[in-house]
Parts: structure tokens; C-alpha cells; sequence
């Protein structure tokens, strides 16, 4: 509402919620003819996304999740930028701030690990060369909240988000990119991401966390293989990096899911069950059993160092240097004794 490109639309998606949420927006929307609200049943952030895509009548697209917000020039900015350069996809830096005590640690990883970077403001790059810039860098930052989009690039190429999953940011972050001719980006904080605990991305682990790194994964295959031959050394480097660390991160939440959330494999598609189980339940069980070996290698180093120990309060001991004086002697007796 208060931002300073005043020709916009506000969607407010409302994802099936259960509080006050509907006679809140109601009262905005009451004072404010651009906000327009649109109920469905809970669905998911991706299945959100795509009812605003498909809602929208502007020319560019920017997300917002509900718990957080934008610098107040943000839309102005962004969209400057994109109609300067002719772009159809920018992206732009964002800070993670503590909503207490407990988040605040959460808060400066992100912040350190996964949001300060230095974007090229001002060069275009295909999606695939600013993929490739910002792997290397390890600042591959994938939150759709973090960059504006054309509308109609999105509709030419039907670059929807994957439903029903998690971490969908992922896959479609992944897409965008392949199929953006036009990319920029903006070296500034301009999205404000606020750290909850108890938010979706926070939630226990469950069989969606693994599946949706494994859509990511084979999403990002399946696109890296319907590249045209030959392909530039750093962009196979950057792929392949980026398809091994989400098969990782697939691996590891499906370890530590428990055995009922590992049986809802089952219940996929044959052809996709037979995906995950060769690219995540198979490395998962090498993984699991490199683990154990891992964890026996360990106890036994541990029971070795505990006998070392117990070895050199022996010789320091009293009744171990009496010992050991007596045997010299004896040595030094029997061997006069042979002259």
C-alpha cells in the first residue's frame, strides 16, 4: 500500500486460513480499490503463486509472503530496471531479520550465508550465465521473493510452480533461469524476510521436505539434458554442483524422516517412485550404511584412546616405576652374573 509506485494491483491470495485473516483484508480492501482478494482452499505457497499469475492483469509480477515486506521504493526501483533494460526476469538482494532470542542466530547465517552477495547491477546475462555467476559464487539465491518477472514471459513459457510440494522455490527458480534470454539484477536490500519458527519452511521434517529437493532435482536433470551440445565448462561445473547438492539435501531429510514418512514414497506415480528410489532411497541406504561404519569406526577409535590413556596413568603410576627399577636391576645382576 505504501509503496511508491502507486499503479500497481495487490493480490492477496487467502490460502485457506482458519484465523482473522478474511476481515482484515476486507477492511483494506474496503479503502483501497487496487487490493483485490482471492480465497481458495489451503493449497500450498506454490498453487498461491500460481492463482496470482493467473489473477494478474500487470505487467510485471513480484511475490510477497505474508510475514514479510518490501522496501518502500522497491516496485519502483525493480520496475525501472526492467523496462531500462528490456528484461524479463531481475533479482535483488534481501535481509533476514529475528522475530525473538531464538531466531536471531537463524537470522545471520541467512544473512551471512544465503542473502549478502554482490550482484552485477546494471549487465544483462542470459539466466544461465548469472545461474552459472552466482553458483560459483555460492550465492545462488532461489527465493521468488527476491526478483520481478515479466508476465507474459511467464505465460509464453508456462513457467508454473510445482503444487503440493515443498522447497518449490527450487524447481522453479531453476526454470525461470534456463528459459530467461534478458536477466539484471539490483545491488540493493530490498525484501525483508522475517525469520518464524513455526512457518512451513520451519515445520518438522516430513516425506514433502526430501520429495520436493527430488522434483528439484530431476526438474534441473531433465533441463540440463535438453541443452544443445557442446555446453561451456563453467555452466557444466555450476550444473552439476547444483544438481549433486540437491540430491544431497534429498538424501539427508529422507534419512532423517521416520518410517512412516519414508512409506509415502510409495504412493507415487511407478514411474516417479522409480526416480526417487534410484536417486534418493538407494544413495540414502549406501548413505545410511557408510554412516553406521562411520559410527562404529568412531567408537572403537574412542575405546583405543580410553586404553591409551589407562596405558599411560599405568606406566606414570608408583607401583610402575618401582616395577621397572627392579627389572633394570635384575638385568644389570644376570648380566654380571655371565662374566
Amino acid at each position: 500500500i505504501r509503496q511508491t509506485l502507486s499503479d500497481i494491483e495487490i493480490l492477496c491470495v487467502d490460502d485457506g486460513s482458519t484465523d482473522d485473516s478474511p476481515a482484515i483484508l476486507q477492511e483494506y480492501a474496503a479503502s483501497d480499490p487496487r487490493i483485490h482478494i482471492i480465497r481458495q482452499e489451503n493449497s500450498g505457497p506454490g498453487a498461491a503463486r500460481n492463482t496470482g499469475i493467473r489473477a494478474a492483469t500487470g505487467k510485471y509480477i513480484c511475490f510477497t509472503d505474508s510475514d514479510d515486506y518490501l522496501e518502500p521504493d522497491a516496485l519502483e526501483v525493480c520496475s525501472s530496471a526492467m523496462e531500462r533494460n528490456s528484461l524479463e526476469f531481475l533479482c535483488f538482494n534481501a535481509e533476514a531479520f529475528d522475530e525473538d532470542e531464538k531466531s536471531f542466530r537463524r537470522a545471520e547465517d541467512l544473512n551471512s550465508a544465503y542473502f549478502r552477495r554482490t550482484l552485477k547491477e546494471g549487465r544483462v546475462f542470459s539466466g544461465l550465465e548469472l545461474f552459472t555467476v552466482l553458483r560459483e559464487e555460492k550465492h545462488l539465491v532461489i527465493s521468488p521473493c527476491t526478483v520481478m518477472t515479466l508476465r507474459s514471459f511467464l505465460l509464453e513459457h508456462q513457467l508454473w510452480f510445482h503444487t503440493g510440494i515443498l522447497m518449490e522455490d527450487e524447481s522453479w527458480t531453476m526454470s525461470v533461469l534456463f528459459h530467461a534470454a534478458r536477466v539484471g539484477c539490483v545491488n540493493r536490500v530490498l525484501y525483508h524476510y522475517r525469520i518464524h519458527l513455526g512457518s512451513v519452511t520451519h515445520s518438522d521434517l516430513s516425506f514433502a521436505h526430501p520429495y520436493g529437493y527430488f522434483v528439484a532435482c530431476r526438474t534441473l536433470q531433465e533441463k540440463a539434458a535438453g541443452l544443445k551440445a557442446p555446453v561451456e565448462k563453467r555452466l557444466e561445473k555450476a550444473l552439476i554442483s547444483k544438481i549433486s547438492s540437491l540430491q544431497q539435501s534429498a538424501i539427508r531429510m529422507y534419512l532423517t524422516c521416520d518410517s512412516t514418512e519414508k512409506a509415502k514414497r510409495l504412493c507415487l506415480p511407478t514411474e516417479e517412485r522409480l526416480d526417487f528410489e534410484r536417486l534418493v532411497v538407494f544413495p540414502a541406504a549406501q548413505t545410511g550404511r557408510l554412516e553406521r561404519l562411520q559410527t562404529e569406526l568412531d567408537k572403537e577409535r574412542q575405546r583405543s584412546d580410553r586404553l591409551q590413556q589407562k596405558l599411560q596413568k599405568l606406566k606414570a603410576s608408583w607401583f610402575c616405576r618401582v616395577g621397572s627399577a627392579f627389572t633394570r636391576v635384575f638385568l644389570k645382576i644376570k648380566k654380571l652374573l655371565k662374566y
